[in-house]
């Protein structure tokens, strides 16, 4: 049998089929490969931070490292350097990939902005199919999958080695889902390749303690960019507190005068560092993990700035024998993982920097995007706080428990439905608002909360009264609530169903009467404002005392007694949080998730009470007979209450 030539050559190349694939650091592979999608070729010196001695493309081709995390500032090319990933992933070793996001249409994107970098690239554009698929991607070797958090089918069933998974501070974990965290779900992806993959995590920071990104840069080497100065050749981690501008006479900042003025101070010689200096730093940086120091003269010498220049077949090996830095790294070598701020951004000048900070500074919003966006660090929210005992000292005053101040116009309830019994507050009211907590506790059940709020409450001087107003949380089984509220109507005694409410209201509360479709149709429910109701507890726990007017008490008892109220009223706090549509936003949360608020809710339901008394009713007869007049504002600002100077103390007569 006879063997052609032509034969021959196709038996060669289907031999070459099999011959392992040449190994290429992914640098080299990038600045000969890639163009962005602004039809940039690759540049080097535009991203010095990605390809830079000991940072992520040295990360992705050390064999040992599993995952790389990117806690960087915005438009540092963190999304950028894991498009080049796949694109490298997809030519030099074919694997199964994934792209993961927030949401489906930030998959999309990133997947489009996949497919232009893939055309410029002639031989994997060869491998695309006529139509592409947008979620997706489809070569002769190796495919590429779209996921996004909220969609748990889409993290389902696959099998990587090559993950993506861009800006997860925005991905949303619902409490109610029954499956895992999405990050745990994109994880599990590469159970397959456990010896072998690679996961690339992404994202601006967000709120401290609460930062997916921060809690994987902070388990891994949390390497930390240095530059070194034009003056002392010493490196550093360049820092907002060492940008300095010049300030007008007043001592004010000025933009203007910041922009034009800002330089660098460093820290090692305290010569300054211009913006002409800027590209010449960034472009000799070499990264350096937590728990070491960068050596000067070995950093600078030919072997690290030769390293990628192809005049050397030096490559890094690990952080141990690294010859630019000494000490032992703290993070899990297998975790890569690196913070940026848009310090070392080449497309801003100090000016910018310094003038984005003074314009961001006078704003808690706006400093938090500084310091997340800019800084690439998380925001951390800080309150003020004190222990229950300190709050006890503050609070707890001299009068006897049950008994009603003789300066109290009003009797109001609040009062909390839980699983197997009722949550009680009641507070007595002066015409100055100031309130003291006369009585708390709990209440069997329904029947036991009828027959309290029957009774008659005592002033110090003998006379008495009844419960003014009260309002019962409708929020746990509305049912029996309702049907409660109902029976205490008939019995003569003011009270409605409540539920707070997170949303903003235009106003303190606003009533709703129930729609017929409903479970309790025709109902009239009190919803309370949560934003409102919670700043004006806090104010009190933390601004007023009892003496001042508008402060609140709590009856005379051994502060101990007091433990479990003056902790729950204590555990609230605001924090910050993103939106659905990504933007931040304050809410009030549980500081302590096993701890209860169900005593500060009864405070907030008591306020409500008053409100409900002063709106639209006539002044009681004794206070108008007096000159002793409690309103509330008109409906556009009930935030406080506004009196009639008392020309004398009124007389209260028993059973008024």
């Amino acid at each position: 049998m006879s063997v052609s030539l032509d034969d021959t050559d196709d038996l060669f190349e289907c031999f070459d089929s099999f011959e392992p694939r040449a190994e290429v650091h992914p640098l080299n592979w990038c600045i000969e490969n890639v163009t962005s999608v602004k039809e940039r070729p690759y540049d080097h010196s535009a991203f010095p931070h990605i390809g830079a001695p000991g940072g992520p493309m040295d990360a992705f081709a050390d064999h040992r490292v599993r995952n790389i995390s990117l806690q960087w500032a915005s438009r540092l090319g963190k999304t950028f350097f894991a498009q080049c990933m796949l694109m490298y992933t997809a030519d030099v070793d074919p694997a199964p990939m994934m792209v993961a996001s927030s949401q489906e249409s930030l998959a999309i994107g990133v997947m489009k902005r996949n497919y232009a970098m893939i055309r410029k690239i002639p031989q994997l554009f060869k491998q695309l199919p006529t139509v592409p698929n947008q979620s997706h991607i489809v070569f002769n070797q190796c495919e590429v999958f779209a996921a996004w958090a909220k969609s748990t089918s889409t993290l389902a069933d696959k099998d990587i080695k090559i993950g993506h998974a861009n800006e997860i501070d925005k991905w949303e974990y619902r409490s109610t889902s029954t499956e895992g965290h999405p990050i745990k779900l994109f994880t599990d992806r590469g159970k397959d390749f456990n010896s072998t993959k690679k996961f690339m995590f992404e994202s601006t920071p967000s709120i401290k303690g609460k930062s997916n990104i921060e809690k994987l840069r902070l388990q891994g080497t949390n390497c930390r960019y240095q530059v070194p100065c034009p003056h002392c050749s010493e490196f550093q981690e360049l820092e907002l507190k060492r940008i300095k501008w010049d300030k007008p006479a007043s001592g004010k900042d000025d933009l203007r005068l910041a922009r034009n003025t800002a330089r660098y101070i460093c820290r090692h010689c305290e010569c300054e560092i211009k913006d002409n200096h800027r590209k010449a730093i960034m472009n000799r940086g070499v990264w350096c993990p937590e728990g070491c120091t960068v050596k000067a003269k070995e950093a600078m010498n030919a072997h690290a700035r030769e390293l990628y220049s192809g005049e050397t077949d030096i490559d890094f090996v690990d952080w141990h024998s690294c010859e630019w830095v000494e000490g032992e790294p703290v993070g899990n070598i297998e975790n890569a993982s690196y913070q940026l701020s848009s310090l070392y951004a080449l497309s801003l000048s100090w000016g910018a920097i310094a003038s984005e900070f003074i314009s961001s500074k006078g704003n808690k919003k706006d400093l938090q995007n500084f310091v997340n966006q800019w800084l690439g660090e998380t925001w951390e929210v800080i309150e003020q706080r004190q222990t229950w005992e300190e709050l006890g000292q503050r609070i707890i005053t001299a009068r006897e428990r049950g008994v009603v101040p003789n300066e109290a116009a009003y009797l109001t309830f609040g009062i909390d439905k839980q699983n197997e019994f009722y949550v009680y507050t009641a507070l007595a009211w002066s015409e100055d608002q100031t309130s003291d907590v006369i009585d708390y506790g709990t209440l069997e059940d329904s029947e036991a909360v009828k027959e309290f709020l029957r009774g008659e409450w005592f002033y110090e001087d003998g006379s008495t009264i009844k419960p003014s107003m009260v309002l019962i949380d409708s929020g746990f089984r509305p049912k029996d609530v309702h049907t409660l509220v109902k029976s205490l109507k008939k019995e003569k005694i003011p009270c409605y169903a409540c539920r707070g409410v997170t949303a903003p209201l235009s106003a303190w509360y606003e009533k709703k009467k129930n729609q017929k479709k409903s479970a309790n149709p025709g109902i009239v429910t009190v919803r309370v404002d949560n934003s409102h109701t919670e700043d004006w507890v806090d104010e009190r726990l933390y601004a007023l005392t009892p003496a001042e007017p508008g402060g609140l008490g709590v009856y005379q008892a051994p502060i101990g007694e007091h433990q479990d109220f003056l902790e729950q009223i204590l555990n609230m706090h605001l924090n910050a949080r993103l939106d659905n549509h990504k933007n931040v936003k304050e809410v009030w949360e549980r500081i302590d998730e096993n701890t209860p608020n169900d005593y500060r809710d009864c405070l907030r339901y008591a306020l409500i009470a008053l409100m409900l008394i002063l709106r639209g009713k006539k002044v009681p007869a004794r206070l108008k007979q007096e000159n002793k007049v409690l309103k509330q504002k008109p409906e556009d600002d009930q935030t406080s209450f506004v009196r009639k100077p008392a020309r004398k103390r009124f007389v209260r007569r028993a059973g008024e």
